[in-house]
């Protein structure tokens, strides 16, 4: 996961592993003082997406930096879903994402979660993902791996079932 921001909104970057989870983290301080782990001046989070559970959980572990109570969280981008996603519940509200065309890339724009509190983002989903390569993937050699050491022996990679 990577978090993305100055003092814009956040947007955090899930890419999901073969089992639909991912997890990461955020540290994050003044970036001058000395020390600031020792004396607490910083802020951590954790991140936690699991497919299975249809949650991610944000888990402020420490939040001794006020600058974090002044930025949000306002989007997501999720790489590899399995499934289309319906509808993403958070904080009482309900958004509705979208899914790039012929990709499993989603994104959900206007979470605004404040960056100092824990949240659980759900969702529901609307079936399995189909992505479907262009023609030139699979018949174009450029695109091809040859994983034999023969010259010449070719076998493309299917992308989709």
């Amino acid at each position: 996961m990577r978090m993305l921001s100055s003092e814009k909104p956040f947007g955090l970057t899930i890419v999901l592993d073969a089992n639909g989870n991912a997890q990461g983290d955020l540290f994050s301080d003044d970036g001058e003082s000395i020390d600031t782990i020792g004396s607490k001046a910083y802020f951590y989070a954790t991140y936690k997406w699991s497919s299975r559970d249809r949650q991610l959980q944000i888990n402020v572990a420490e939040n001794s930096y006020s600058q974090m109570a002044n930025l949000i969280l306002d989007s997501l981008t999720i790489y590899g879903l399995d499934e289309t996603l319906s509808t993403i519940t958070v904080g009482g509200k309900e958004l509705h994402p979208t899914t790039r065309p012929q990709t499993q890339i989603t994104d959900v724009i206007g979470l605004g979660l404040p960056m100092d509190k824990s949240h659980t983002v759900s969702w529901t989903g609307s079936g399995t993902t189909v992505v479907i390569p262009p023609e030139a993937l699979t018949t174009n050699p450029k695109y091809r791996v040859d994983c034999h050491p023969d010259p010449g022996q070719f076998h493309s990679i299917s992308l989709s079932d």
